[in-house]
């Protein structure tokens, strides 16, 4: 049976050492380090005298009883860390110093007030919550109050006696059933007070963490392997050697973590309980409309995903993981080292061509230096650099550095074919490309379509092997737009071949998901590494600033169906045509560039029907036509374009695009952000900000809400937004 009571003594061993507490609590260990408990047993006849000047007795009979118990337990003869007998001078202070505070300070009502209540008791445990209260009382303003005496030499400020006072405060609660807010130490050796505030709240929320201390201990029951070091090595130890002997053992062989790498996921072998414990809590989230689901209903499953399982993390989640462990050591005075059995091919990953790349007259800017620095030091994780920071010369420099086999994937094929002419442009040599009907893996580095990599995967054909054998054979794999990918469906079923990849490294100037499911982004390709928003690079005046507007309309809906609401307010709604049509117009004559964005199709052909000259790109363009609507435009041959949200927010690259009027009325904070980026590239000197222009839809259930979502993340980016009633405020 495990037999022990939890008092705020024993919790503080636990939290200090979990070894310590072992050998204390559940073992019972005979003592084999000498300490020295001279200052305990002074404080002890302190704390007794106190009880009993509360209990009615006067002081000069207590002053009598204190000299009795100061010879009878030898104090005078037994030496303290100074190699000297304790002053009983201050400890005869402190006690009188104490008689004072209880005659003139408060109102006492109870002295060594002992609580014990059962928390968990069976035929295998014996466990109770157990403290005992120096005083309650009142103070002059009618509080209750709890007072405990202290004979420390300094004020604590490890947060020990802070919980301390919190579980006094949850005994008193439990047992009585009203809250005591305030707990206060008088530390009357060095005549100091520290007062602890505490919320009802925080004092019933106590209970919870109790119960998940005494869960970990039963976990870990008596298994001694399952007892972390921590800091052991104080001089209040009084089984100090025997934790010395587990910390010379474990150093040699149990503070070592093995980890294999395998299939890109990190698999564990001999995880400590608490760290497991802290890795199911930390790569865990919530699932979107998980609490519509009938498992969840029916508490079968509580809607979180937890990507550690089975022994195993992503290997997106290595760096993090180290980082974690690092803390660990630090938080919990451990030693924990990580030591990996890599199986992935060698050859593959170690794998460097000759290619000589032609010189270029780009010059590379200092972050984007340091962004390829961190990236070939980490070797995975996301650079996140805002639009216009120039991601494409960065990882087509980054691939150049690397000289590996290299895959850089896209979400669309326009992406693909501008993304090709850039690293050819750059590196001077031929790029493969995988996109639609073309499939050339046969050059040391190709930029790929997603779909088509997914697509030809499925074929179960000749060319599937191909792609496959190709994969496998890669080391360098780089996500654009990285926070369109997850470790699941079609991004994560590359990573199932392609096994031997040294580098995994993402691009993205918003690096979340608008969902939960931002966790499975950093599964598959880690967390960002370095970081350069678009409010330093203005600063740097790299990126132009936009001045943001929003005009005010009243598009009131009394229907509730989504779709019919968005039919009706915003594709078909005149009054809201008009006015972008009239925003068009008044940019175009001033000879700005301008790019409509709709969400929907219907609703990018109405536009385009009555804006003369525009062109539109939408899913159903022919591919020949969208690439020529998109040179047009980029040549000035025209200077309208209509497109959707999903192809033009991210990625695409105009230099001169003046004007953005986002006419969609989407509510995501990704495609906001993106969208905003494309007006902010500086093409030349004479550019000196770039427009954005919304519409805030007024009394909508649904229009005003998103409305208000893009405005938030837009002024939590920094820009600053002017609400407009008419399109002549526009300046």
């Amino acid at each position: 049976m495990i037999k022990f009571n939890i008092s705020p003594s024993a919790l503080n061993v636990y939290n200090k050492s979990e070894l310590e507490f072992y050998y204390t609590y559940i073992k019972k260990s005979k003592i084999d380090t000498i300490t020295n408990h001279v200052y305990g047993m002074a404080g002890n006849i302190v704390h007794d005298c106190l009880e009993r000047i509360i209990n009615g007795s006067d002081v000069f009979t207590i002053n009598a009883y204190f000299e009795k118990q100061w010879l009878e337990q030898e104090l005078n003869e037994k030496i303290g860390f100074g190699r000297k007998p304790l002053d009983k001078e201050q400890y005869k202070t402190a006690f009188e110093i104490g008689a004072r505070i209880i005659e003139n300070k408060y109102d006492f009502v109870k002295a060594e007030d002992k609580i014990v209540i059962p928390l968990l008791n069976n035929d295998k445990y014996d466990i109770n919550i157990k403290g005992i209260i120096d005083a309650v009382a009142i103070t002059k303003d009618g509080r209750n109050i709890i007072v405990d005496w202290k004979t420390s030499s300094s004020i604590d400020n490890s947060g020990a006696f802070k919980l301390q006072g919190l579980f006094y405060a949850f005994l008193v609660w439990k047992q009585y059933g009203y809250f005591t807010n305030t707990v206060i130490f008088e530390y009357t050796k060095i005549q100091r007070t520290k007062v602890y505030e505490f919320t009802d709240k925080q004092i019933m929320d106590f209970e919870n963490y109790l119960k998940r201390v005494l869960m970990d201990i039963v976990k870990k029951g008596k298994s001694i392997e399952n007892y972390s070091l921590g800091n052991y090595n104080h001089i209040f130890n009084s089984h100090l050697k025997k934790c010395m002997t587990i910390a010379e053992q474990r150093d040699s062989s149990d503070n070592i973590i093995n980890i294999k790498i395998q299939n890109n996921y990190l698999y564990f072998t001999n995880l400590p309980l608490k760290v497991k414990e802290i890795l199911k809590q930390k790569y865990k989230y919530f699932k979107d409309g998980a609490e519509f689901s009938e498992k969840f209903k029916t508490h079968l499953w509580d809607g979180y995903i937890c990507k550690f399982s089975r022994n195993r993390l992503p290997i997106g989640l290595k760096i993090d993981f180290e980082e974690l462990i690092n803390d660990y050591n630090i938080h919990f005075n451990t030693n924990f080292k990580i030591k990996y059995d890599d199986q992935r091919d060698k050859d593959i990953i170690n794998k460097t061509f000759n290619t000589e790349y032609a010189r270029t007259n780009i010059v590379l800017r200092t972050y984007q230096k340091d962004a390829i620095d961190r990236a070939l030091k980490n070797k995975i994780g996301i650079l996140a650099m805002g639009t216009g920071s120039g991601k494409t010369i960065t990882s087509a420099e980054l691939i150049k550095s690397i000289n590996g086999r290299s895959l850089i994937l896209m979400g669309r094929i326009e992406l693909v074919k501008q993304t090709k002419e850039v690293y050819e442009k750059y590196l001077k040599i031929k790029i493969g490309e995988i996109s639609e009907g073309d499939i050339d893996i046969s050059k040391q580095i190709s930029v790929a379509s997603i779909q088509t990599i997914d697509a030809v995967l499925k074929r179960n054909d000749k060319s599937s092997e191909e792609l496959i054998k190709y994969l496998y054979n890669l080391n360098t794999l780089i996500f654009d737009e990285a926070q369109n990918c997850t470790d699941v469906n079609t991004y994560g079923n590359i990573l199932k071949y392609a096994t031997n990849l040294k580098y995994i490294l993402g691009l993205s100037g918003s690096p979340w998901r608008s969902s939960s499911d931002t966790l499975e982004m950093n599964c598959l390709i880690g967390f960002p590494i370095y970081t350069k928003t678009t409010e330093e690079l203005i600063k740097l005046n790299y990126l132009v600033p936009v001045k943001s507007y929003f005009i005010s309309l009243d598009n009131e809906s009394e229907d509730d169906v989504y779709s019919v609401v968005y039919n009706d307010a915003v594709i078909e709604n005149e009054e809201r045509n008009d006015t972008i049509i009239n925003i068009c117009e008044k940019f175009r004559a001033q000879g700005k560039k301008i790019l409509i964005l709709t969400k929907h199709i219907k609703h990018g052909e109405l536009l385009n029907s009555a804006i003369d000259d525009s062109r539109l790109i939408t899913s159903k363009t022919p591919r020949k036509d969208r690439y020529k609507f998109f040179q047009e435009f980029k040549n000035n041959d025209i200077d309208v374009l209509i497109g959707s949200t999903q192809i033009f927010s991210q990625g695409i690259d105009i230099p001169d695009l003046d004007v953005i009027i986002n006419s969609s009325a989407h509510k995501s904070s990704i495609i906001t952000i993106q969208t905003i980026g494309r007006v902010m590239r500086k093409n030349n000197e004479n550019k000196k900000c770039g427009y954005y222009i919304d519409i805030y839809d007024k009394n909508n259930k649904y229009l005003t809400k998103a409305a208000k979502e893009r405005i938030n993340i837009l002024e939590k980016y920094k820009h600053k937004i002017k609400h407009i009633e008419d399109i002549n405020e526009i300046e």
